[in-house]
This record gives C-alpha cells, structure tokens and sequence, in this order.
C-alpha cells in the first residue's frame, strides 16, 4: 500500500477515465488542499495533452500530388465569342484585343485557383481520415489506462532537471512512459528505457525527445512487465539500442 494512496488515482483523473465514488473522493481530497497531489496532477495533465502529438506524422494518400498537377496542366482556357462586330479601326482592335487577352487569362486563373481548391480540399479530407482513425487506434491502445490495476513508477534525474512518470498493467505487459527535461542528443544517440526484473536490466523502447525536451512512449507487450519490475532507468545509448545500459543513466526509480 503507497504511504500517499491518492497518488494511485491520479493518472486515471488526469486522463478522465477516474468515475464514480472513487473520482468523488480524490475530488474532495484535492479541495483539502493536499499541494503533493496538485502537483502531481499538474504535471499529469500536462503530460496527458501531448498524448495526441505522440503518434507519428502521415503523408496525404499517394497520388494526390500528382493527380492534382495533371489536372492542373490539362487546363485550357478558352473564350467563345458569339458574333464578331463590324471591322474597327487598328487601334480600337487593338484595344479590344488586350481586353479579350486579359480576360482569357482572368478565366484560366480563376480555373486554375478553383482546381487548386479543390485538390486542397481534397488532400484536407484526406488527412483528417487518416488522423480520425491514428486516433481511434491510439484509443484502442490505451484502454488499458482505464483498468484499476495499472501501477504507476516515478523516475527522477540526478540533477532534478528531468523526471518521468510510468504507467503499465502487468496484465497487459503494456506501458506509457511521459517524460519531461530531457536534453537533446546527437543524431548517433537515443534515450532507452530500462526494466529491472530480479535486480537485472531488461530493454523495454527506445525513443527520442522532442524539441520541448518531452517524451511520449507507447510500451506495447513487454513480458518483463508483467514478472515484478523492482525499478525503471532511461539511458543514453547508441541509436541501434543495447543490451544492457552502457551510457549515462538520466532517469532512476520506481513504484509509488
């Protein structure tokens, strides 16, 4: 039993999954004014918010570039005249020959915009389909949040800078690391996460940071989730991943 036992719920209210009596509860708790739980929970939100930014970037459908240019290089402006007037005088020809001109190239202007338009539009629905159904699978992934067994390790960096929150159902086998403070690395390095199962190091993923020097990362069946993890680590390690932590060790801790 944690020695802070609202600290259980708080990932669950932080993702809006907490109901019932259970949700009364820790609501009234948080009214107290207990600052160790609106903390944690400030930086539960905070890392719940990028949740949607953590699935990877799609392209528009392929051929929709391409389909579009063709459309576009097809375009033929074309102006009908119905009857020509009697015959006019040079200048007054030409005159109405530079009108005729501007007009024809205001209405393959206006075709050209409307075409681009549409392929705008078209490449919009395009990509609010694919992010529709990212986030119904992230959805789907994450349900497990929801289950009262998930546990919840708290890591902590040597210099206070950096800290972490893991969230797994040992069930499940699945995880969802949300970090913040982390530096950059070079191209050639990544951060690496650390399972310690029977005092030994199990690699879990391996992820970068974005730029905010936060940290998403989805833990999808991991076995060594589920045997009694002691502790969790994240290091910097060669890009390929390693075997066991052979780099600085960033973050360090365990279950509250």
């Amino acid at each position: 039993m944690s020695e802070h036992p609202w600290l259980e719920e708080l990932p669950l209210h932080a993702l809006g999954a907490l109901q019932g009596e259970d949700r009364a509860r820790l609501e009234e708790h948080l009214a107290g004014g207990c600052d160790r739980c609106e903390a944690e929970l400030s930086a539960l939100r905070a890392a719940a918010d990028l949740l949607p930014y953590s699935v990877a970037g799609r392209r528009p459908p392929p051929g929709v570039k391409e389909s579009l240019l063709r459309r576009i290089a097809n375009v033929t402006p074309g102006v009908e005249l119905a009857a020509f007037p009697p015959p006019l005088p040079r200048s007054r020809w030409r005159t109405m020959a530079l009108v005729a001109a501007a007009a024809a190239v205001s209405v393959g202007i206006g075709v050209l915009v409307t075409m681009a338009h549409r392929g705008e539009i078209e490449i919009l629905k395009a990509e609010k389909r694919s992010l529709a159904q990212m986030l119904k699978e992230q959805e789907r992934q994450l349900q497990w949040l929801k289950d009262p067994h998930v546990r919840l390790a708290l890591l902590k960096g040597a210099d206070r800078t950096a800290e972490a929150r893991f969230l797994f159902h040992p069930d499940a086998r699945q995880g969802l690391l949300l970090a913040q403070g982390l530096p950059s690395l070079p191209r050639e390095k990544c951060y690496q996460l650390w399972v310690f199962v029977g005092g030994e190091p199990v690699p879990a993923a391996l992820f970068d940071p974005r730029p905010d020097g936060t940290g998403i990362v989805v833990v999808q069946r991991q076995e060594c989730l589920g045997t009694n993890p002691e502790r969790f680590a994240v290091s910097v390690e060669a890009r390929e991943g390693a075997a066991r932590p052979t780099g600085n060790v960033v973050l360090l801790g365990g279950l509250l």
